[in-house]
């Protein structure tokens, strides 16, 4: 019987240092793909200011004066952080509801369709007036899909920075609706 305890023991130490070990490198794979989702997710909107600034004025609104045609790229372009807050309370609650690996999941694949989309998007001379439209259209899915990685709606935080931290108890979720920093802030004053 003794024997028998001593195995038991062991094994669960055993158990519990492969436990410790297989977190920690979970934790640390977490914390590699959040801060590359996350740094990719704010180049889109790096890039986009970008081009907004030089060429989307001749693409997009060529029936502008140059002045009004760039206001009018850096307004598409201001349009994306409006609806942040409104993708922030959506991604909250699915985190909330489901978790928060779909929702870095979800908001990732929303920010590179849309990027993806507007690298793609023809200009104002090939479908005249529907090339703006949908450009500000994109930049709103845009925006929508990052508003969860700065706008901590929820107790899933629906962003990259809090997939990293343990879940919290059920009676803290109500009182984490507070703005904090993510990662994307801190890209963003590199810039």
């Amino acid at each position: 019987m003794v024997d028998s305890d001593v195995n038991r023991e062991a094994a669960a130490g055993n158990a519990a240092s492969q436990t410790a070990v297989t977190t920690a490198r979970q934790l640390r794979l977490t914390l590699i793909s959040s801060v590359v989702g996350t740094a990719l997710e704010w180049y889109d909107f790096y890039l986009y200011g970008t081009a907004a600034a030089l060429i989307f004025n001749h693409l997009f609104f060529p029936q502008l004066s140059p002045l009004s045609g760039t206001l009018a790229a850096f307004a598409s372009y201001g349009v994306g952080f409006l609806v942040r807050p409104l993708g922030g309370l959506f991604w909250g609650d699915i985190g909330d509801k489901y978790g928060r690996r779909p929702v870095l999941i979800g908001t990732l694949v929303l920010m590179g369709v849309s990027t993806t989309a507007i690298g793609l998007l023809p200009g104002y001379g090939s479908i005249g007036f529907a090339a703006p439209l949908l450009l500000t259209l994109l930049r709103l899915l845009q925006g929508f899909g990052a508003g969860a990685a700065i706008m901590p709606a929820g107790p899933a935080w629906a962003s990259a920075a809090a997939y990293c931290y343990p879940p919290r108890p059920s009676r803290w979720r109500s009182s984490c609706r507070r703005p904090v920093l993510s990662p994307g802030d801190g890209v963003s004053r590199f810039y």
